[in-house]
């Protein structure tokens, strides 16, 4: 896991390459919260909002509210680089 900032906001972040949950060092947080992966290569994180998917090369961000937010890595590359 990292911490990224953009104008002033600082987010926890990991990018989810795919896989199974036991092949995958999540952060703490993540860890806490991750439901099995569907087989697909996909990981479900619950949310307030609903369960989001976080498909193969996405970022899972949380913000310092504790929000759970989900980025394609170019959304996220172009917001947080």
């Amino acid at each position: 896991m990292a911490t990224y900032t953009q104008k002033g906001i600082t987010v926890d972040a990991f990018q989810w390459l795919g896989g199974s949950l036991g092949n995958y060092s999540l952060p703490a947080w993540a860890m806490a919260l991750a439901l099995q992966t569907p087989g697909d290569g996909t990981l479900n994180l619950p949310t307030p909002r609903g369960t989001v998917r976080v498909n193969n090369t996405d970022y899972a961000v949380r913000y310092g509210s504790g929000h759970i937010d989900v980025m394609s890595a170019a959304t996220f590359t172009a917001s947080f680089s």
